[in-house]
């Protein structure tokens, strides 16, 4: 999740969360479903990283910040050149 203030962003992941946990609760049907449920939201991973969309170099630093996180991500400085 991209964001411009740190701490509204780590407000927003834990209610977003939250919000995920009482959705995914609504679908679990029997124990099976119960088991996937529980390990699929155990995988579930919000990362916040910060983002000022009015700053040029806070826009780089998001991408170089991606770009080295996530070794498939791939990021075309030529684009920014325009």
């Amino acid at each position: 999740m991209a964001c411009r203030n740190m701490k509204r962003a780590d407000v927003a992941r834990t209610n977003l969360l939250r919000w995920f946990d009482s959705e995914l609760h609504k679908i679990m049907l029997d124990e099976e479903d119960e088991t996937y449920v529980r390990t699929f939201r155990e995988a579930c991973d919000v990362q916040i990283a910060e983002l000022d969309l009015a700053s040029f170099a806070s826009v780089v630093k998001f991408a170089a910040g991606i770009q080295q996180k996530y070794v498939n991500f791939v990021f075309y400085p030529r684009l920014l050149s325009y």
